[in-house]
């Protein structure tokens, strides 16, 4: 278990119920996901030129075929040495098992060391096969294969079951037409002794959404067993079918009605078609955050057969989630602006009218702060 406040390093995972929830603070960037990972700032746009491509391949083979061979080698030894070890007890013959133990301490470093020197050239080839796959594609582009978007964001949305254990890794964030997003591997768990429970696995996409509101929209995937939230109201869209696919609940009715336009939810029910797994998404105070449930690890080349060309297409087919989920959503494209406030405006019209501008309430704070168009 990872020790409060820090990561495994191995599988980047942390036990959340021993997180502290700091505040992160860092200048103003024009991506706006810089400000909410200080991290990233210290990390350099990946740059494809400036990489001996076949040196990267050629050393990323020779310590693949090592982490093969090691991995193999630390089968054989726990194979013989343990059931060795055991018998050596039963029978009391400790002399044996003293040996065995001291055979095995020694052994085990230079494993270790085998496997962080992997770990070394694994990220660079993947920073690069990124870089190949989709650099053409994102505008300022930075990887980083570790996660450090604060855990005080996630526990915020409140929209998948908190389990106690976060694992996520392979961080992308930059500009995709126009719009800026962060992407990342993510996998929710609850553990304790014998009991194993999977709450999400798959990656979560924040969208750096063009119309700015306060408030919270929730869009649920009927198929999904996420958080409870007594604290939203569930409103029914005129559309049957994403209602058949879909809950909604939302912080305010009218920026419920805002935002799910008629063509935001058959744009979410076209995502859907395109998606094997469950959607999640969640509409906060100018973000649009997407969870897609699908079980899969992506950017992972394969390290038992290396094939560059492979790792590339197949890097390319994974950001596609990212990609087309901005195209499907047609974000930035013009969709949500804004058009004049009416004074007086019902809860039928907001049905039938969902594509107007609501007006402000009052009493519950919440609203629409203006467009960038």
């Amino acid at each position: 278990m990872a020790k409060s406040g820090q990561k495994n390093n191995i599988y980047n995972e942390t036990d959340i119920n021993e997180t502290n929830d700091d505040e992160y603070e860092s200048e103003s960037t024009e991506n706006p996901f810089l400000d909410a990972i200080p991290s990233l700032n210290n990390q350099v746009f990946i740059q494809a030129s400036q990489v001996d491509e076949q040196k990267l391949i050629q050393d990323f083979f020779k310590y693949a075929q090592r982490r093969s061979k090691s991995r193999k080698l630390i089968k054989i030894i726990f194979v013989v040495t343990v059931p060795m070890m055991i018998l050596s007890v039963i029978f009391g013959i400790y002399l044996m098992f003293v040996f065995l133990f001291f055979a095995l301490m020694l052994l085990t470093p230079p494993l270790i060391l085998i496997e962080c020197d992997i770990h070394n050239v694994h990220y660079k080839y993947k920073e690069y096969v990124i870089q190949k796959a989709i650099g053409n594609k994102v505008e300022d582009m930075i990887y980083k294969n570790t996660f450090d978007f604060p855990f005080k964001l996630y526990k915020s949305l409140n929209v998948i079951k908190k389990g106690n254990k976060y694992c996520s890794e392979d961080i992308i964030t930059g500009k995709y037409n126009d719009v800026y997003f962060v992407q990342s591997d993510l996998d929710i768990k609850y553990e304790n002794g014998s009991t194993h429970k999977v709450y999400f696995s798959g990656r979560w996409i924040i969208i750096d959404y063009p119309k700015k509101f306060s408030g919270t929209v929730v869009v649920n995937d009927n198929d999904f067993d996420g958080a409870d939230r007594e604290d939203l109201e569930v409103i029914k869209l005129e559309n049957s079918y994403f209602n058949e696919i879909f809950t909604v609940k939302t912080s305010d009715m009218q920026l419920g009605y805002y935002i799910l336009t008629p063509q935001i939810v058959e744009r979410f029910i076209n995502l859907k078609k395109n998606i094997n797994g469950n959607i999640i998404a969640c509409f906060k105070d100018g973000l649009l955050h997407i969870f897609v449930n699908d079980g899969k690890n992506s950017f992972e080349p394969d390290i038992d057969k290396v094939d560059f060309i492979d790792d590339v297409m197949r890097f390319v087919k994974d950001f596609s989630l990212v990609s087309e989920t901005i195209d499907i959503l047609k974000v930035n494209h013009g969709v949500y602006a804004q058009s004049e406030i009416q004074t007086s405006v019902n809860q039928t019209q907001h049905q039938n009218h969902s594509n107007s501008t609501p007006s402000q309430s009052s009493g519950s704070g919440i609203g629409i702060q203006g467009g960038r168009f």
